[in-house]
């Protein structure tokens, strides 16, 4: 008994030095190089953590919890409502995973889950909290925050800080956040030395070519220590695009150099739901879009724009449209935001509608835009509005990151049909490097609404936070829908209301 409380007490304490120094790290970072420096070279030691949880696929009655661990590691769940509660166990996979279904909880409620190491040794649970979705019929308010792109071009886990963004987000309170894709980058490497002169937990750079190294990189990201604390304390919704594997891919291109006869798409993508809150449809093995209602002013389409789309490097012309969702998605999206009677229908598209993305160019645009050529996806998404303003659908809101900077446009995409609006809010990166440009396409009539970028490139940790960003969206029971943009610092730098 004397040594546990011992061993508690120690791990307390180390757990308070360790958030004190992030703190003081945190506010003095941007001050001087010396001091950033200073901060980067003294990492605290690490307390070990045996499992880790998250909670996903959040309905008004079912949730789904994800645990990671060890190989064959059993693990007790607990969990706990208002007025109701249940326990489960579950043994890790040989990828040192588990996915367990929660169900019968009820609407709008708040939940505690705690995972045990189930070894009769050590009583070591985690806890997370989550909220499950008011009723379809309820004004109940949604909060939730978005944002990606983590760990990309060598800005990676700060050997003091871990990733600093995320102490900009633990003061939000929301009921989920959506990482919108490019969540690793399983095609780069982490150095010793940032991206930004920082000391860095380094990471093996090698060729993913399996589920246990793309694993392994997925585990990279998630013990970081602020990662983990928003994942505990509200629902994630993860999203997949083209640096879970590589850069802009697709089904013809899941390749890399160096071996260029391994087909990486199946293997990243069992590997993403592997180590995430997310699970196939049991009549649709290996599908990704999705959708879930929260309340009566929010219902969200979460896209896959990698599985299904045409060879990027193909032109849009011809007969048919170039296609980025594939037959069946498109029509899933199109027939699901018709009948959606939900105030405010977000599309979560992993690849942007009016930034034209993709590189290098002469490979293909790899999101909606074609920018100055014909590389893009623009002629489906043009038949998927004039489908959608066919049927009357309105408060349609796209979300989406991959550009590396912030900005937001008004569309009115069909000339012939003005009241057909559509808005795209783009956001990122969490920690990643910044290509901030003023370059837009101006196929679907885009009216700039807010820009953030940094005006020179960041050659400090502390400025690259000024750049670093996330989305907030709060609707509140009338259906308002106010969006603040928040920089690294936890600083707001764009504020709007959109009515609906």
């Amino acid at each position: 008994m004397l040594n546990s409380s011992i061993r508690r007490y120690t791990h307390s304490m180390i757990w308070f030095h360790r958030f004190l120094a992030r703190r003081v790290c945190a506010a003095l970072i941007g001050a001087t190089a010396l001091i950033g420096a200073a901060c980067a070279v003294a990492p605290s030691p690490a307390v070990p953590t045996s499992i880790d949880i998250s909670v996903g696929e959040v309905t008004e009655r079912s949730a789904l919890v994800w645990i990671g661990g060890s190989a064959g590691q059993r693990v007790r769940l607990q969990w706990r409502g208002e007025s109701d509660g249940g326990a489960r166990s579950a043994v890790l996979s040989r990828h040192g995973t588990a996915h367990v279904p929660l169900d019968g909880l009820q609407p709008g409620t708040s939940y505690a889950v705690t995972a045990f190491v189930d070894d009769g040794v050590r009583p070591d649970g985690v806890a997370a909290r989550f909220r499950t979705a008011p009723p379809a019929h309820s004004n109940a308010p949604v909060k939730f925050l978005f944002s990606g792109d983590l760990a990309g071009q060598n800005a990676c886990r700060d050997a003091t800080l871990g990733f600093p963004v995320f102490a900009a987000l633990d003061g939000r309170d929301a009921d989920f956040f959506i990482g919108l894709g490019d969540m690793i980058y399983a095609d780069g490497a982490c150095e010793a030395i940032g991206a930004f002169g920082n000391a860095q937990i380094a990471r093996i750079d090698r060729p993913l070519l399996d589920i246990a190294s793309f694993s392994d990189r997925w585990r990279y990201n998630f013990e970081d220590p602020g990662f983990r604390r928003l994942r505990r304390r509200m629902a994630y919704v993860p999203v997949w695009d083209d640096h879970e594997i590589v850069n802009d891919f697709g089904p013809h291109t899941a390749r890399l150099p160096a071996a260029p006869d391994v087909d990486l798409l199946a293997v990243g993508r069992d590997a993403f739901v592997l180590n995430n809150p997310v699970a196939h449809p049991p009549a649709a093995p290996g599908r990704l879009y999705r959708r879930f209602r929260v309340g009566r002013h929010a219902e969200f389409f979460v896209l896959d724009t990698r599985q299904y789309r045409d060879d990027n490097a193909l032109d849009d012309i011809g007969v048919l449209p170039k296609s980025l969702l594939g037959a069946a998605q498109r029509r899933w999206l199109i027939d699901g935001l018709a009948v959606s009677n939900a105030t405010w229908k977000f599309v979560i598209s992993s690849v942007p509608i009016t930034i034209p993305t993709g590189w290098p160019v002469e490979n293909g645009r790899d999101g909606w835009a074609s920018g100055d050529g014909d590389g893009g996806f623009e002629r489906e998404l043009h038949a998927i509005f004039q489908a959608l303003a066919k049927r009357a659908v309105a408060g349609l809101v796209f979300l989406s990151t991959d550009i590396h900077f912030a900005t937001g446009f008004r569309l009115q995409p069909l000339p012939r049909q003005p009241q057909f609006v559509v808005h795209e809010l783009l956001v990122g990166p969490l920690s990643a490097g910044m290509f901030a440009h003023r370059e837009v396409d101006p196929t679907f009539a885009p009216r700039r609404l807010y820009f953030h970028g940094l005006e020179s490139p960041a050659t400090t940790l502390g400025q690259a936070l000024r750049g670093f960003n996330f989305g907030a969206i709060d609707i509140d029971h009338n259906g308002a829908l106010t969006f603040e943009l928040v920089d690294g610092h936890g600083e707001t730098v764009h504020e709007m209301t959109l009515s609906p």
